[in-house]
């Protein structure tokens, strides 16, 4: 049986995150998982809110050490994408299928999803049943939600 290709799918809730961002922080509760952000290089101050309801969110977070193999595979996993940014959803991943296998299968009959969040030093794989909500800030002030 032949194994299906990873596919990385760029996912920008808003036109400003077509760019780089650096993770700031992150916080992780039974309730919720939040990843903050911040563009690069901005004239102003451009933050991105990531949350994901503590409902049945599942992440692993990697540091630079622990991501060799992943950017040492980068040429090839990213040759299709036209845009950079710091968000993706990903398809036919070995961490959803670990996942799955560990779960009996109960991840894929639950629908859970593949987000991939990363910058140049961190790198956050998220299962989970809802689509998160964004949220950017310019200069602190909540300028557009998406939920």
């Amino acid at each position: 049986m032949m194994k299906e290709k990873v596919k990385y799918i760029p996912w920008f809730p808003f036109e400003e995150t077509k760019e780089k961002f650096d993770i700031v922080d992150y916080t992780g509760t039974f309730k919720s998982f939040i990843i903050n952000l911040s563009k690069r290089k901005s004239d102003k101050k451009i933050d991105l809110r990531i949350t994901f309801y503590g409902r049945s969110e599942i992440a692993r977070i990697m540091n630079e050490t622990y991501r060799g193999k992943l950017f040492g595979d980068c040429e090839e996993i990213f040759k299709d994408i036209p845009c950079e940014g710091p968000l993706y959803i990903v398809e036919n991943s070995d961490y959803m299928k670990s996942l799955s296998d560990e779960s009996l299968t109960l991840t894929d009959v639950l629908g859970f999803k593949h987000y991939f969040i990363t910058d140049s030093e961190w790198t956050f794989d998220i299962a989970s049943q809802d689509k998160p909500r964004a949220e950017l800030f310019i200069d602190g002030n909540l300028v557009k939600k998406v939920e």
